[in-house]
C-alpha cells in the first residue's frame, strides 16, 4: 500500500513537472509514453482496466435489476421474502465485487462506502418488511394504496367563513378581558 501511494505521488509530481515545463502543447492529447510509464509504475495493465470495466457494467446491471425489483415490491408485505432474498444477493455481489476491486488495486473508499451504505439501507428495509410479514401473514400491503403516510389520519377541520373566524378571535379577546378583571 505504501509502495502504491509513493508511486501515485511520483506520477502526480511527474505530471505537474511536465505541465510546468510546457512539454504538452495540446491538452486534449495525452502523452501515451508517459501514461504507459505511469501505468508500469503502478503495476496496472490495460487488461486490468478492461476487466474492471466489464465488472462495473455487470454490477451496474445487477444493481439496476435488484433496485427495480425492490422498488416494485416496496409496499408489498406478501413479497417480503423475495425482497429480502434480493437484498441478500445484492450484498453478496457487492462483497465479491469489492474483493475483486481490492485484488486488482482499484478499490476506492467512495466505492466501498456506496456499496455498504446502499446495501445496508436495502437490507434494513427488507428485514423490517419481513418482520411485518411474520406478524401478519395475511396482510398484502404495508400501507393501503391511497392512504397518506405520516401518522394517524385526522378528520378535516370544518371550513369556517371569514366572519366566523373573526368572531372567534373577538370572543377569545373578550374572555381574556373577563379573566383579567
Amino acid at each position: 500500500a505504501d509502495l502504491q501511494e509513493s508511486a501515485v505521488e511520483s506520477v502526480a509530481e511527474g505530471i505537474q513537472e511536465k505541465a510546468a515545463a510546457g512539454t504538452q502543447t495540446n491538452s486534449q492529447e495525452p502523452d501515451v509514453a508517459a501514461l504507459k510509464a505511469d501505468m508500469d509504475k503502478l503495476g496496472v495493465t490495460v487488461s486490468d482496466f478492461r476487466k474492471v470495466g466489464v465488472m462495473n457494467i455487470v454490477m451496474g446491471v445487477i444493481r439496476l435489476l435488484i433496485g427495480l425489483l425492490c422498488v416494485v415490491f416496496c409496499n408489498r408485505v406478501d413479497k417480503a421474502r423475495l425482497t429480502f432474498i434480493a437484498a441478500i444477493i445484492l450484498a453478496v455481489c457487492e462483497a465479491l465485487f469489492a474483493i475483486f476491486l481490492y485484488i486488482n488495486r482499484f478499490l476506492g473508499l467512495g466505492s466501498l462506502l456506496y456499496s455498504v451504505l446502499i446495501t445496508g439501507i436495502l437490507l434494513f428495509g427488507a428485514t423490517r418488511m419481513r418482520k411485518l410479514a411474520k406478524e401478519n401473514p395475511e396482510r398484502k400491503f404495508a400501507m393501503e394504496p391511497g392512504q397518506r403516510g405520516g401518522g394517524a389520519s385526522r378528520p378535516a377541520a370544518p371550513k369556517k367563513s371569514i366572519k366566523e373566524r373573526a368572531m372567534m378571535d373577538s370572543e377569545a379577546d373578550e374572555e381574556e378581558k373577563q379573566d383579567e378583571e
